[in-house]
């Protein structure tokens, strides 16, 4: 006991892997990635390259969803415009608060869901949520499963007040059902 007397115990739940599975799946679309510890931190990863022109997503953006919105989470053969479309979702969810949009996003039964569940969606209502995808790429699509790696750079504005969370490249997994694609998972890639 000596050394360990004034110490309190973390709940049995909370172990290493739990709360790092929780970390990567709050990273949901980029979005989240307003939560993952490097860019909450302030931890910087290296910016975009130059060469790409990347896609501005959220409520209040100019180009928030050149994608198509609906119409492209239900195209089963544009993973990656489904990607783009779920990231403006997502990003606008942020911006109004709506936990029941950013839950919709997700796949039922998904570390994705799981994270989303415990996430604050009031954390940000009424800011303006900016996330820009650069160079979004499939990297495997087959029946109702693909896997989008991008790069996301994620900001949020307040009451003038600009919060810069970094950038960072993601690998997102999407599942097709019920006639959308949805996020399965996300973890740094």
């Amino acid at each position: 006991r000596g050394a360990t007397a004034g110490r309190r115990r973390a709940p049995a739940w909370l172990t290493p892997r739990a709360l790092g599975l929780a970390v990567a799946c709050a990273a949901v679309l980029g979005g989240a990635a307003l939560l993952v510890p490097g860019l909450v931190a302030g931890e910087r990863t290296a910016e975009p390259a130059a060469a790409h022109r990347p896609q501005s997503t959220g409520a209040s953006g100019a180009a928030a969803d050149p994608a198509g919105g609906p119409a492209a989470m239900a195209d089963r053969g544009s993973p990656e415009a489904a990607f783009a479309a779920l990231t403006a979702a997502r990003a606008s969810a942020f911006e109004t608060g709506d936990a029941e949009a950013l839950r919709a996003l997700t796949a039922e039964g998904s570390p994705a869901r799981t994270a989303e569940d415990g996430a604050d969606a009031r954390r940000f209502a009424g800011s303006r949520v900016r996330i820009e995808v650069g160079s979004p790429k499939v990297e495997r699509a087959a029946g109702a499963e693909a896997v989008v790696t991008a790069t996301m750079a994620v900001s949020v504005e307040r009451d003038g007040a600009r919060r810069d969370y970094g950038s960072q490249r993601v690998r997102t997994q999407l599942r097709y059902a019920g006639g959308t694609w949805r996020v399965y998972a996300v973890e740094r890639a």
